[in-house]
């Protein structure tokens, strides 16, 4: 990041930098951002996998005055790994440079429900990195209770669930709440650099055009016998 002493602002504004690898847009910024009397980033991740992990990593090395208070996934082995992870990120010196830490001792919450106990905790930001069927649902409830989201893509995955988000989007914006998805390619500095100098003509007209995409293979939990598989 460019800042060495990045402010509160400066992480929601990056906070795609935090949770998926790009820049926000400062326009999305709320007024209500900060906590009355304090300027701690109070985290509760919904959804423990890698991605949600990985995110929480991210957080701590992103920002100063950063906590990550509470947990929350549907099952119990997903949010212990991530409790483990998340605990043994806190005793990171560079983590505690940074003023950050991790308190989640009684906020790490289990089952399709855990969510809504998350959302009674103090964080004032939440992660959604659930699987995306449920994003519409948990996008509801996090802006219901007041809290400003950042949502890894996709925010929906059929038309009820994307019409809801644009519900929830409108409610948002008459809460002063900012939501936020993690489209970073669509922020990324390089990519923006080299669309602008397609449109410049750097490669003259172009005809025609192939876009991949390389990663590694998709994670797979395959069925156990006797577990319902």
């Amino acid at each position: 990041m460019a800042n060495s002493q990045p402010t509160r602002r400066d992480f929601i504004k990056t906070s795609t930098v935090a949770a998926a690898g790009a820049a926000l847009a400062a326009n999305l910024m709320p007024s209500n951002l900060y906590a009355a009397g304090d300027d701690e980033i109070k985290v509760g991740l919904i959804g423990c996998g890698g991605r949600g992990t990985g995110a929480i990593d991210n957080d701590l090395h992103s920002a100063r005055n950063v906590r990550i208070v509470a947990l929350a996934d549907a099952f119990q082995d997903r949010a212990d790994s991530c409790e483990k992870r998340a605990n043994e990120l806190g005793q990171q010196k560079e983590v505690a440079d940074l003023g950050n830490k991790v308190d989640v001792k009684g906020r790490v919450f289990v089952g399709l429900n855990a969510y809504e106990d998350l959302l009674k905790t103090d964080c004032n930001y939440v992660m959604l990195a659930t699987p995306p069927g449920f994003r519409p649902i948990h996008l509801a409830a996090a802006v219901a209770a007041g809290k400003n989201v950042f949502t890894e893509k996709p925010v929906a995955v059929d038309g009820p669930g994307i019409r809801s988000v644009l519900d929830t989007y409108e409610k948002a914006n008459e809460k002063k709440l900012a939501i936020v998805a993690g489209t970073q390619r669509r922020h990324q500095l390089g990519y923006l650099e080299t669309i602008k100098q397609l449109h410049d003509g750097a490669i003259g007209d172009i005809v025609a055009g192939r876009c991949y995409w390389n990663m590694e293979v998709l994670w797979c939990k395959p069925r156990e016998k006797d577990k319902g598989g």
